[in-house]
């Protein structure tokens, strides 16, 4: 009878009953979600401080503790905002783990006959179709194959910056460095998401906004922990360029960018009105036409590499078929089907800008502020790296400052600040209380990087808290789920490794050649919630040539 007592009854899928409590104590809950998203709304775009990580995450944690609930309709979210209690959720994420039921996503999908990509399916089918995609790109030294493509569109990079310092009015900056950088990305993994970039202005190279406001203060993004840094796409997968960092950007190219930036900022509207208005009003018809026309980039990128493979075929025979990029090799070797492989390329194709173009950003403005660092970083860079020779894969081994310097970049700014996690196959304990089946778990990111108990001067830029040598009594002990910015676990990001490798490459070169400071009118930046992390206004820097 005991046992039976503390079992909650179960709603339909989303939907929870209370949780059971092992403990005397009741979960706190917030504000009714509805009432946040209201509350919201009206400024989420207009004020520079409409932070709703500020306005909600931290606001919670301070006032109910680690663990509260909200609501959204007839859906509970389960907040947490703590280390321990994120270990205690992932930990117990079973074999199939879920992050969001991404409906908008799946209508689209069903409307048009299209098969789930990677964030859309869940389950066994997920889990076959992830463990295929993770082939050539999880383990390290398969990462170290792309240093040579990776390098190849650093050169362009940096040949376009050299452009930008010379037409700037003081011939050494670069106004809007977030922006480049996106580009840079999208170069590299042709993802075209329009944010990145920062969270100013409107149109091409600005930030989208996100599927709700309530998605970014508590449920993250596509771009989550499954597949939230996959950069070199275009050019690993493809082995093609796309001219992102040429003076003028090709056509179909631009159509693309504008075609993610019109999917994104319409899903707000095919969200929050009824969907009696769809027939109505024009927003959920340019919903879907942006999903269309992402399709078809992604399909005309596939018809190109089929046909390169039946040209192969028709010279050479099985034998003269030379297996290239990454997509390449998963539809020759009968890893997916075509119909697999068209759902799953857009989705690809929208999780990977993010990381690069955001976490770089971050870096080269706190590197700006923080002189020492930078100099400290510089002498360990040319002390492996000397001036004028392009890095190597080899080489990260030895710049642990390096590494430490984009480990804290994404401790301060996940690049997803909110993931969550829905426990699908059993009951589990989290804090004391015991949940069913179904329960949805909203791991706040940004509020358990910025916890003091873990992370001492949680809001101070300070690298040297993950060397080895300096891990004292100033620094605390770090908590293995402290900072998690590539997910944990079977659901961790696919492309991380790659992700990693391309910002110690690119680190690399800008400081063997470049000291970095921020433009006087730049001043203090924000970050802001727009999907993900990016800062509210532009980040201007100067690139001041180093004396050899």
């Amino acid at each position: 009878m005991e046992e039976e007592a503390r079992k909650p009854g179960l709603g339909k899928q989303g939907n929870v009953t209370e949780p059971s409590k092992l403990s005397q104590e009741v979960v706190p809950e917030a504000l009714d979600a509805g009432e946040e998203a209201d509350a919201l709304w009206p400024n989420f775009y207009s004020r520079e401080d409409s932070d709703p990580l500020k306005i909600f995450s931290v606001r919670y944690k301070a006032k109910y503790g680690p663990i509260w609930i909200t609501r959204r309709g007839p859906r509970l979210y389960v907040n947490l905002a703590s280390a321990p209690l994120l270990e205690e959720v992932m930990r117990q994420e079973g074999k199939y783990p879920v992050r969001d039921y991404m409906d908008l996503w799946k209508e689209h999908r069903d409307l048009h006959g299209l098969a789930y990509g990677p964030l859309t399916t869940e389950g066994e089918a997920w889990y076959r179709l992830r463990q295929a995609l993770n082939q050539r790109l999880l383990k390290p030294a398969e990462a170290a194959l792309y240093t040579d493509a990776l390098n190849e569109v650093i050169d362009d990079l940096m040949a376009r910056l050299s452009q930008l310092r010379v037409e700037s009015a003081s011939g050494d900056q670069v106004p809007d460095i977030a922006h480049l950088f996106y580009h840079f990305a999208l170069e590299g993994t042709l993802v075209g998401r329009g944010a990145g970039v920062g969270g100013h202005g409107s149109g091409v190279g600005c930030a989208p906004p996100p599927q709700s406001p309530l998605d970014s203060v508590c449920h993250g993004a596509a771009s989550c922990d499954g597949f939230c840094a996959l950069p070199a796409i275009s050019y690993i997968l493809f082995e093609k360029r796309i001219g992102c960092l040429e003076r003028s950007i090709p056509q179909d190219t631009m159509a693309f960018i504008r075609s993610v930036d019109l999917m994104f900022r319409n899903s707000v509207y095919s969200i929050f009105l009824p969907q009696w208005t769809r027939s109505l009003l024009p927003f959920w018809k340019w919903y879907l036409d942006g999903w269309n026309n992402i399709f078809s980039f992604g399909k005309k990128m596939v018809d190109q590499k089929l046909k390169e493979i039946e040209a192969q075929l028709q010279t050479g025979g099985p034998e003269g078929v030379r297996i290239s990029g990454y997509l390449h090799f998963l539809l020759t070797g009968g890893q997916l089907s075509l119909h697999e492989a068209m759902g799953s390329l857009p989705e690809l194709l929208l999780a990977g800008v993010d990381t690069t173009s955001n976490t770089l950003t971050w870096a080269l403005y706190h590197l700006s502020k923080s002189p020492e660092t930078q100099a400290a970083l510089h002498k360990e860079v040319v002390g492996v790296v000397p001036a004028g020779q392009v890095p190597q894969y080899k080489d990260f081994a030895h710049m642990p400052l390096l590494r430490a310097v984009l480990k804290e970049t994404l401790r301060l700014y996940p690049v997803v600040p909110t993931n969550s996690r829905i426990i699908t196959e059993k009951e589990v304990e989290v804090g004391g209380f015991l949940f069913p089946k179904n329960t949805q778990f909203v791991l706040c990111h940004y509020v358990v990087s910025r916890d003091p108990s873990i992370f001492p001067e949680p809001e101070s830029f300070r690298p040297q808290r993950w060397l080895r040598n300096c891990q004292s009594e100033t620094f605390g002990v770090q908590h293995p789920f402290g900072s998690v910015p590539f997910g944990y676990g079977i659901r961790g990001c696919l492309g991380r490794r790659i992700a990693e490798l391309e910002m110690q490459l690119l680190l690399t070169r800008l400081l063997q050649q470049y000291e970095v400071v921020l433009s006087p009118e730049t001043g203090e930046v924000k970050s802001i919630a727009r999907v993900v992390l990016v800062p509210h206004k532009k980040v201007g820097v100067r690139f001041l040539q180093r004396q050899c």
